[in-house]
C-alpha cells in the first residue's frame, strides 16, 4: 500500500500540492460544487509545456513569458529544454547561468500564480544527460559464437582458443558468462563468420565485416530493392535461422523522435547459384540504438549460396546465418526487438534439436579478459557462447546541443542514484523556498528510449524477482531452444517480467522516492517503446498522464484512459493530459480556441480534467512575430501568438470545466483487463477485445490491480473507493494461476466476469514461487474458472454491451437527436449527494437531443461552463432514467447536474407554429441505411471551410459506412475528405474507405462543393467548375451522408466549418450547380429560437408566434410573441490596424467580407487584431419583456466587442451572440459598435513569403529550421526587412490558400422576448 505511506509523507511535506494534486477530495456539499464552477481555484486552471529552445533563454524572456501566461489564463508551466533543429544559444544547460536562471523562474512564478515543473532532464523522454558515462547507461546483451572440436577425427586434445568479443559500443564492454553446451546436429561445421567465403552486392564483391560481427565501422549500403546480396559459403552450410542487423535510416523527419524506415527481407538458397529456392522473408524492426535484429526461422537448409533481397534501401551492420535452431520470433521474446508478444502460448517451433540446460557447462571461469579460453574441454564438438553487455548508445531524445548524453540504465538503482545527485539535488536546491510552492514536481516524459536487456545487477534481480538463477537459460536469450520450445518461452516470458518489474520498481518507483524524499513530486507520461508495462510503471508515478494531439494523430485517445484508470484506482482527483501537441502540416498556427474545443471536450469525458497545453516556446526577444517555435511543432499558444490577451474566453471557460470535473469521484462500470503480458503500449476501452459501449465508463486495469481487488455487493473494488460491475478479460491461451483464482474469487463473490475463448492451456513462466503455478495448476483453475460459465454472472464469448444488458447494467448515457450522425459523449461522477455529468457536442453543428440518463436522484440543471450560466433543465422521468431535452450549439458542451432538492412541475415539451421545438420524448434512433433507395444517380452539395491540412484518410465531411453491410453486398458508400491542400473522395464497400478520387488542389476560405454522381462515376465541382472525375465504381454506390457516430469518425473528422449539406436524389446538371453557387454562401445557423434564461424557467424568444408548452405536471401553458425584430447593421465599416502589422492605413467597407478577399496585399494577409467601427440607431421601445442582442454572424477567429466604449464581452465560438441590452441607448441616440476580431498568423506569413527573403532556412521538405538567427534577433533589436514576421521555422509557400479573417456578418440587432414559465 505504498501509495497511502507516500499520502502521509506528502502532506506533511507541501499539504497544499498533495491536497490540489493527489488526494480524493472529501465528501463535499452543493456549496462547494457550485464554488468549483462559479469561483474556481488556480488548480482549476490550464498549465503549458513550455520549451525552453537549445539556449535561447534569459531573464527578461522568463518574466514575459510568466506575465502573458498570467493574462491569458494559465496557472502552471511544465519545463522541456529541447533542441529540435533550432541553432544553439548562448545558455548552456546545466551551467551556473542555467541554474540561475531556474532560480529567477521559480521566483517570477510565484510572483504571478504559476506553478513550475520540470522535465527531470534534458530531451523530451526518459532521464539522463552529459554526466552519465557509457557504465552507468542503458545496457544491450551482447554474444558472440564459437567452435570447438576435441579428440575428433584427428583434431587436438588442447582447447585453448580465443573467443571473440561481443559488440563494443562507446569503448565500453563488460563480460557475463561464458557456457558451452555439445553442438546440436545442426551444428556441424564451423561458425558462420568462418565458413563464410564471398560476399557480394550486386555482383560486386564488398568485405566480410558484416558477417564477422556488428561493425557500425563497415557497413554495407544496399540502395534499393532491386538489389541483390549473394553470401557464398566456403562448402555446403546448414541453414536455420538468419539475424540481419541495420543502422536506422536517415530520417525524413529528423526532429520527431525515431523514425527509421525497416526493410523486409527475402532469404533464397542454391547449390549452383543459378537455381534458387525461397527460404523466408525477414521483417526488420524499426530502431532506435537498441541493435534490435531481424530474425528468420525455418526448417533446416542445406546450402552453399545464400541470397538476401531487401524491398527497399538499408544500412547493414551484421549478418549471421544460424546453423542450429532458433526459436519463432525469438528477438520479440527476448526483448531483443520493440513490441509485445501477441499470444505467448503460440508454439511455432517444432524441432526437437534442443539443448539440454542441465548439461551446459558454465566455462567462464576459464576464461581471460582479452576472450582467451583455457579449459580442459571433454572429447566432443562443443559450440561456446560469450555473453557480455555494452551500452545501447541511446541519447535523449530532442536534448539541446549543451545537455546531449546518454540515458540512464533503467534496471540499476545505482545509476539512477547517480543521475539524481548530478542533476536532480541541484535543480531541488534550486527551488529554495519554493518547493511545494511555485515549484511542485519533476516529471519523465513518454518513453522514447527503446529497448534495454541488461544491467550489472540484472542477473541477481532476475533471481531475487522470478526465484531462481539463469543459469544456462542465458542461452535462450540468443533464441537458442533448451528442453523444449514450451520451456524456452516460459524462460523468456520470465526475462520480460523481470525486464518489466526492473523499470517499474528500480527506476520509477526508486526516482518516485528519491524526490518524495525532497518533497517533490514524480509526474510520468507512463507509455512507450520499452520493456515494460505502462499501467504497472504508471502506479509508481505520483500523476500518472497522458497526451492527446490536435487533429486526433497518434492514437490520442487511448494515452488519457492511462492517466484516467491510473487516477481512480490509486484515488487521485487530478489527471492531466498533454494536449494538442501538433504535427508540422496541421499545427502551424492555424489553431485557435473554437478550432480545439470539440477535441479537448472529448478528453473530459474520457476523464481528462487538466489540460497541459502543447507548446508554449519561449520567446527570448521582443521584436520577432511569431518568433520562436519548438522546432516544427505545435500547437501554438504562447505570448506571440495573434490571441494570446484573447485567450481568456477559452481558458475561463476551461477553469469553470476543470473545476467541477476535478470534483468527486468517478462512476464506472467496467475494467477492462489488459493482459500479463508486459504491454508498454496502451488498451482502448471501447475497442476489440474491451468493446465497451460509449455509454459506460471504463477503465483500464493491470495485473497488479486485478490482485488487489476485493469484491463487495457484486462489485470488485480496490483500496481508493473505485469498483467496477464488469471486468472484460481478452483471450488467455496461457495464464497465471494467481490471476486464475482472484478471477475466480471475484465470480464467487458476484462480480460480472466476461471470458474469451477456450480455458488456458499452459501457465506463463518458469516461476512457480512467483504465483506462475504448474501448467497442471493452470489448466485445473483455467476450467474451474471457465466451468463458471452462465452461472448468471460469468459469460464467455459474449459482446461486452449484451453482457452488460444480462447483468441488469443500463447505459449511464445515451441519447437520440434529430440528426442522424449526432456525436455527444459524455462522463459522470458524484460530487458529495449530487450527480454531475459533462455532456459534449463532438461537431461542428447544432444537434438538438433528448438525453437518457441512468441517474433519477436529485433535480437536474444546465450550467455552462463557457458563459457561467445556470439554468433548470427540461425533464421527466420514465422508467427509472431521466429524459433531458439538450439543444447543443456547435462544439457546445454542458454540466448536467442532479442537486438535491424538491421535484418541481418541469418543461417537457414546447412547439412554435405547431413545429416541435423542445421534447423530452426520444428522437427516433439513427438509421445506418438512411439512403437506402438513393443510389448509382445523386448529388452532394454544401459550403465548407476547411482551417487546416488533410493528411492521410482524414478530413471527412461525411464518413461513408460500410456499404456491404448498410446496404448488402455489391452495394458501397461515398465520402468526402477535404482540407486546405484538396479533397479526397471515398468509397466504402466492405472495409475501410478506399481512395477513389484525390485532387490536391488549394482550398482557401468558404467554397462550395458538389459531388455529382451518374451511372457510378464521380464527378467533384469546386465552385461551380469541375475539379476531378473518378473511376466508375464497381459497386452500386450510395451517399454516405449522415452516417451515424462511430469510433472510426472520431480521430477523421473534418476540421473546419461546413454548412448547407444536402442530398438529392439525381444526378445535377452544371446549370444546377452554378445556381447553386451562384446564390452564395447560406447565413449561419441562428441560434435556437428558444431559450431557457435561467433556474427560474424566464424564457427568450427570437421569433414571433405561437408557442405552446406542456409541463411534467400536466398543465399547459401559450405564448403569442409579438415584436421580436432584427435590424441589419450594414455598416460603412471603418476598419483599422495595429501599427508594425504591415497595413498602412485604415480602410472603409460598405459591405462586409473577409479580409483575405480585400484587393490591397498587406489587407489581405494581414494577421493580427484589427478593429471594425460604425454606428446605428436604436428606436425606442419598451424594454420590460425584451432582450436587445448583437449577433456577429461570422467571425474569423475571435471578438472583442464595445458598444458605446463599454467592453460587452469576447465572442471565441459560435454562435457569436451577445446581449447588450444595458449598454444601448434608445431613441435618436447614436449607438458605437466597435469589434475588435482577432485571426490567426497563417495569412501575413504565406504574404511574407513574396517578399525578399530575410533568413537562410533548410529547404528538406521535415526539416524547414532556420540554419541562423539574424544579428537583430540574436541581439534583441528591431527587425530589419521588409517583411512583417519572423519564426525559427519555415511552415508556409507562397502559393498556399489563404485563410477567412476578421468579421464577415452579418451583423444583426435583435430584439428578442422575454416571459416566464
Amino acid at each position: 500500500m505504498k501509495f497511502f505511506v507516500i499520502k502521509s509523507v506528502l502532506r506533511a511535506v507541501f499539504p497544499v500540492v498533495f491536497a490540489s494534486a493527489l488526494s480524493y477530495a472529501a465528501p463535499v456539499g452543493s456549496d462547494t460544487l457550485l464554488a468549483s464552477f462559479t469561483a474556481p481555484e488556480s488548480s482549476s486552471g490550464c498549465h503549458v509545456l513550455w520549451h525552453w529552445m537549445n539556449g535561447h533563454m534569459n531573464k527578461d524572456a522568463i518574466t514575459k513569458d510568466l506575465q502573458a501566461m498570467n493574462r491569458s489564463g494559465y496557472t502552471g508551466a511544465l519545463i522541456f529544454n529541447v533542441g529540435v533543429g533550432i541553432p544553439i544559444g548562448k545558455v548552456e544547460y546545466g551551467s551556473a547561468e542555467w541554474f540561475e536562471l531556474l532560480e529567477h523562474t521559480f521566483d517570477e512564478a510565484e510572483k504571478y500564480g504559476i506553478e513550475i515543473s520540470l522535465h527531470n532532464s534534458p530531451g523530451y523522454s526518459g532521464a539522463g544527460g552529459p554526466w552519465i558515462t557509457p557504465e552507468k547507461s542503458m545496457q544491450q546483451l551482447v554474444w558472440t559464437e564459437s567452435r570447438l572440436e576435441v579428440g575428433l577425427n584427428g583434431t587436438s586434445s588442447n582447447s585453448s582458443i580465443t573467443l571473440k568479443e561481443p559488440l563494443r559500443k562507446l569503448g565500453y564492454y563488460q563480460d557475463i558468462a561464458a557456457l558451452a553446451y555439445t553442438s546440436l546436429p545442426e551444428e556441424n561445421g564451423a561458425v558462420f563468420r568462418d565458413a563464410v567465403q564471398t560476399i557480394k552486392i550486386n555482383d560486386t564483391e564488398v568485405p566480410l565485416d558484416v558477417t564477422q560481427g556488428i561493425r557500425f565501422d563497415a557497413m554495407l549500403r544496399v540502395q534499393s530493392a532491386s538489389a541483390t546480396i549473394d553470401i557464398t559459403m566456403k562448402s555446403l552450410f546448414t541453414a536455420s535461422a538468419i539475424s540481419i542487423f541495420r543502422f536506422p535510416e536517415i530520417p525524413l523527419d529528423t526532429f520527431d523522435g525515431a523514425r527509421d524506415y525497416p526493410a523486409t527481407w527475402t532469404l533464397t538458397a542454391s547449390n549452383d547459384s543459378t537455381t534458387w529456392k525461397t527460404v523466408t522473408s525477414i521483417s526488420s524492426p524499426a530502431l532506435r540504438k537498441f541493435d534490435a535484429p531481424a530474425v528468420g526461422t525455418f526448417s533446416p537448409v542445406v546450402a552453399r549460396y545464400f541470397r538476401l533481397k531487401p524491398n527497399r534501401a538499408s544500412w547493414i551492420s551484421g549478418i549471421e546465418i544460424h546453423s542450429g535452431p532458433r526459436l519463432d520470433n525469438w528477438a520479440l521474446k527476448a526483448h531483443a526487438s520493440a513490441g509485445s508478444v501477441a499470444d505467448p502460448a503460440r508454439i511455432v517451433t517444432t524441432t526437437t534439436s534442443t539443448i539440454n540446460p542441465d548439461e551446459v557447462v558454465d566455462i567462464t571461469e576459464f576464461m581471460n579478459e582479452d576472450g582467451t579460453l583455457n579449459w580442459k574441454a571433454p572429447p566432443g564438438r562443443w559450440t561456446i557462447v560469450r555473453f557480455g553487455h555494452t551500452a545501447t548508445d541511446q541519447e535523449m531524445p530532442a536534448a539541446p546541443e549543451s545537455g546531449e548524453g546518454l540515458s540512464v540504465d533503467l534496471f540499476n538503482t545505482e545509476a539512477l542514484d547517480f543521475h539524481i545527485e548530478k542533476h536532480i539535488k541541484p535543480i531541488v536546491a534550486a527551488a529554495k523556498g519554493h518547493v511545494g510552492r511555485s515549484f511542485r514536481g519533476l516529471e519523465i516524459d513518454s518513453y522514447e528510449l527503446g529497448l534495454q536487456t541488461w544491467s550489472t545487477n540484472f542477473r541477481e534481480e532476475f533471481k531475487k524477482y522470478r526465484g531462481y538463477d539463469m543459469g544456462s537459460w542465458l542461452l535462450a536469450t540468443t533464441g537458442r531452444i533448451l528442453t523444449s520450445a514450451l520451456e524456452t518461452e516460459k524462460f523468456l516470458f520470465d526475462l520480460r517480467t523481470t525486464h518489466a518489474d526492473l523499470v517499474a520498481k528500480n527506476h520509477y518507483a526508486h526516482f518516485r522516492k528519491a524526490l518524495n524524499d525532497m518533497g517533490v513530486l514524480l509526474l510520468a507520461e507512463p507509455y512507450g517503446d520499452g520493456p515494460f508495462d505502462s499501467m504497472e510503471v504508471a502506479a509508481e508515478a505520483d500523476l500518472a498522464f497522458g497526451e492527446f494531439w490536435a487533429r486526433y494523430t497518434y492514437g490520442s485517445d487511448g494515452y488519457p484512459q492511462i492517466g484516467t484508470s491510473m487516477s481512480h484506482q490509486e484515488g487521485y482527483t487530478l489527471n492531466p493530459a498533454e494536449a494538442f501537441t501538433g504535427q508540422p502540416m496541421t499545427a502551424r498556427w492555424t489553431e485557435h480556441p473554437y478550432s480545439l474545443k470539440a477535441e479537448g471536450d472529448r478528453m473530459f469525458t474520457l476523464g481528462v480534467n487538466r489540460l497541459m497545453l502543447h507548446s508554449y516556446a519561449m520567446q527570448p526577444e521582443d521584436h520577432a512575430m511569431p518568433g520562436m517555435t519548438m522546432g516544427p511543432f505545435g500547437a501554438h499558444f504562447d505570448r506571440r501568438i495573434t490571441w494570446t490577451d484573447q485567450a481568456t474566453g477559452w481558458t475561463t471557460y476551461l477553469k469553470r470545466a476543470q473545476g467541477v470535473l476535478q470534483q468527486g469521484r468517478p462512476v464506472v462500470d467496467v475494467a477492462c483487463f489488459g493482459r500479463e503480458e508486459p504491454d508498454p503500449k496502451v488498451t482502448q476501452t471501447y475497442l476489440a477485445p474491451c468493446s465497451v459501449p460509449l455509454g459506460y465508463g471504463a477503465d483500464i486495469l493491470s495485473k497488479s490491480k486485478l490482485l488487489e481487488m476485493t469484491a463487495s455487493n457484486g462489485r470488485a473494488g480496490l483500496p481508493s473507493g473505485v469498483s467496477y460491475k464488469l471486468i472484460v478479460f481478452p483471450v488467455m491461451n496461457a495464464a497465471s494461476k494467481e490471476v486464475l483464482e482472484k478471477i475466480s474469487e471475484l465470480a464467487n463473490a458476484g462480480v460480472g466476469i466476461l471470458l474469451s475463448g477456450s480455458p488456458p492451456s499452459r501457465g506463463l513462466g518458469r516461476s512457480i514461487a512467483t504465483g506462475a503455478g504448474t501448467d497442471e495448476n493452470v489448466i485445473a483453475a483455467g476450467i474451474e474458472l471457465w466451468n463458471k460459465t452462465g452461472n448468471g454472472n460469468v459469460f464467455n464469448g459474449t459482446a461486452t454491451n449484451t453482457t452488460l444488458v444480462s447483468l441488469g447494467i443500463e447505459p449511464d448515457f445515451t441519447f437520440t437527436s434529430d440528426t442522424n450522425d449526432a456525436a455527444i459523449y459524455s462522463i459522470h461522477r458524484v460530487v458529495g449527494d449530487s450527480d454531475v455529468y459533462f455532456v459534449s457536442n463532438g461537431l461542428r453543428k447544432t444537434v438538438q437531443s433528448v438525453l437518457s440518463l441512468r441517474t433519477i436522484a436529485g433535480v437536474p440543471e444546465l450550467w455552462y461552463a463557457e458563459t457561467g450560466r445556470r439554468i433548470s433543465a427540461a425533464y421527466e422521468r420514465k422508467n427509472n432514467r431521466t429524459f433531458i431535452s439538450l439543444t447543443l450549439n456547435p462544439a457546445e458542451s454542458v454540466f448536467v447536474i442532479f442537486r438535491q432538492a424538491n421535484p418541481s412541475s418541469s418543461l417537457v415539451q414546447a412547439s412554435h407554429n405547431g413545429v416541435s421545438l423542445l421534447q423530452t420524448a426520444p428522437f427516433p434512433s439513427p438509421n445506418p441505411a438512411l439512403y437506402k433507395n438513393t443510389s448509382v444517380d445523386f448529388s452532394i452539395t454544401f459550403w465548407a471551410k476547411p482551417e487546416t491540412y488533410r493528411r492521410g484518410g482524414t478530413g471527412y465531411v461525411f464518413y461513408p459506412p460500410i456499404g456491404a453491410t448498410t446496404y448488402g453486398s455489391g452495394h458501397a458508400a461515398v465520402g468526402f475528405g477535404l482540407g486546405t491542400n484538396g479533397f479526397l473522395l471515398s468509397e466504402s464497400s466492405t472495409s475501410t474507405p478506399a481512395t477513389f478520387l484525390e485532387v490536391a488542389i488549394p482550398i482557401s476560405g468558404w467554397t462550395h462543393f458538389a459531388i455529382v454522381y451518374t451511372a457510378n462515376i464521380p464527378v467533384v465541382y469546386i465552385n461551380g467548375k469541375v475539379a476531378g472525375t473518378g473511376k466508375k465504381s464497381s459497386s452500386i454506390v450510395h451517399p454516405g451522408v449522415g452516417t451515424p457516430d462511430s469510433t472510426s469518425q472520431m480521430i477523421n473528422r473534418f476540421e473546419g466549418d461546413q454548412i448547407g449539406l444536402k442530398v438529392h436524389p439525381s444526378s445535377l446538371t452544371i446549370a444546377d450547380i452554378s445556381d447553386l453557387f451562384e446564390n452564395d454562401l447560406p447565413e449561419p445557423v441562428a441560434p435556437p429560437t428558444i431559450e431557457i434564461l435561467d433556474q427560474k424557467n424566464n424564457l427568450l424568444f427570437r421569433q414571433n408566434g405561437e408557442y405552446k408548452f406542456s409541463l411534467s405536471d400536466g398543465k399547459a401553458k401559450s405564448f403569442n410573441i409579438t415584436g421580436v425584430s432584427s435590424t441589419a447593421i450594414s455598416g460603412p465599416w471603418t476598419v483599422s490596424f495595429p501599427e508594425g502589422y504591415g497595413v498602412n492605413s485604415n480602410i472603409t467597407l460598405d459591405k462586409l467580407q473577409s479580409l483575405h478577399k480585400n484587393d490591397d496585399f498587406d489587407v489581405a494577409h494581414f494577421s493580427g487584431t484589427a478593429t471594425w467601427t460604425t454606428s446605428f440607431n436604436f428606436s425606442s421601445r419598451s424594454r420590460t419583456s425584451s432582450r436587445i442582442l448583437l449577433n456577429l454572424g461570422r467571425v474569423d477567429n475571435i471578438a472583442q466587442v464595445f458598444v458605446n466604449g463599454k467592453d460587452a464581452g469576447l465572442l471565441w465560438k459560435p454562435p457569436y451572440e451577445l446581449d447588450i441590452t444595458s449598454y444601448v441607448k434608445s431613441g435618436s441616440a447614436i449607438n458605437s459598435l466597435v469589434v475588435e476580431v482577432t485571426n490567426l498568423w497563417p495569412n501575413r506569413l504565406i504574404g511574407d513569403e513574396s517578399l525578399p527573403v530575410e533568413a537562410m532556412f533548410n529547404s528538406t521538405n521535415e526539416n524547414l529550421a532556420v540554419l541562423e538567427f539574424p544579428d537583430w534577433y540574436l541581439n534583441n533589436q528591431p527587425k530589419t526587412g521588409e517583411r512583417v514576421t519572423f519564426t525559427s521555422w519555415r511552415h508556409f509557400e507562397s502559393d498556399e490558400p489563404l485563410y477567412e479573417s476578421g468579421l464577415l456578418g452579418p451583423v444583426n440587432i435583435i430584439v428578442a422576448a422575454t416571459r416566464s414559465l
